[in-house]
């Protein structure tokens, strides 16, 4: 069952009031399996589109005419570390599409991975909830309906551990009460631990394939898919619908310095796991539709 707005909105007060941690065992039931997003299709999951900008939020409004099953994710803020403390700054806003169901991230910065260190995990978790609190509550007082919080952090491998410690000391708080995703990069999974950890602390993991110097191979596509598996964490997929020019010293046009159509395509190939909770597109400020095209007709690489 999913909460509802009205629940939310009483998450919002409690998280106001500081009493949400006492009333925890009273948590809403996680989200049962979201229905399908691609008409005529196979379901795959839960499809939707990572929101930075008013101009990604115009190509996501374009994309949900099409399909409006569509949830955005949208950056409604970012942690970064500053003399020495952990500071956030303030993204787009969560109504900055005409979706009333959407998703929001925050996303921590490269900059905080000395205070993953410097600190226990314990206390960079209480710090970070002191961050996320008021955040949430300003998500819950927008009108929409918060249908999960997204982590966005490139953790170090040798931090894997600690940031699976601060995650579990979090989910102790107000973050026990929403639904809550993390992004993950090819490196993680070669953890062999990488799941274990995180077995009943994250809702699931988002995998991100584009901007991660991974060539697109059939070869690297089947072994992130074994690893998926080993770990036994419901994951999704997270492509780009963009390409990074590689600059040309001959005059020449400039060449792609990445495949991440060729992800998109291969993505597909993921479904086939019954841990596969659905796609992310990542847009960059580019046109999505394509991409959920490709998406939709199920690509065209083995």
């Amino acid at each position: 069952m999913r909460a509802s707005p009205r629940n939310l909105r009483w998450a919002g007060l409690l998280l106001a009031l500081g009493a949400l941690p006492a009333l925890l065992m009273l948590r809403t039931a996680r989200d049962t399996e979201p229905e399908p997003s691609l008409n005529g299709t196979a379901p795959v999951g839960q499809l939707g589109q990572w929101v930075w900008t008013t101009r990604d939020a115009e190509r996501f409004d374009a994309a949900q005419a099409n399909d409006r099953a569509l949830v955005p994710a949208l950056l409604v803020g970012s942690v970064r570390r500053e003399a020495g403390q952990l500071r956030m700054r303030r993204g787009i806003t969560p109504a900055a599409t005409g979706a009333t169901r959407v998703a929001a991230v925050v996303r921590l910065e490269d900059s905080v991975h000395p205070a993953l260190e410097q600190r226990s995990a314990v206390a960079f978790a209480r710090r970070l909830q002191a961050l996320l609190s008021p955040l949430l509550l300003e998500v819950s007082k927008s009108g929409v309906e918060l249908a999960e919080l997204q982590l966005d952090y490139d953790v170090p491998v040798s931090k894997l551990g600690l940031w699976a410690e601060a995650l579990r000391e979090l989910r102790k708080g107000p973050l026990g009460y929403v639904s809550l995703w993390i992004t993950s990069i090819p490196s993680h999974l070669s953890d062999p631990a990488y799941g274990e950890r995180l077995q009943g602390v994250v809702d699931g993991t988002i995998l991100q394939l584009f901007d991660t110097g991974l060539s697109c191979t059939g070869r690297h596509q089947r072994k992130l898919a074994r690893q998926l598996g080993q770990h036994g964490l419901p994951f999704r997929i997270g492509v780009g619908a963009f390409e990074r020019a590689r600059a040309s010293t001959d005059g020449s046009l400039p060449r792609s310095a990445t495949d991440h159509e060729c992800w998109v395509e291969r993505s597909v190939l993921f479904r086939e796991d019954p841990l596969y909770r659905g796609t992310w597109v990542f847009a960059a400020n580019q046109d999505t539709q394509g991409v959920f095209r490709a998406l939709a007709e199920g690509g065209g690489r083995s």
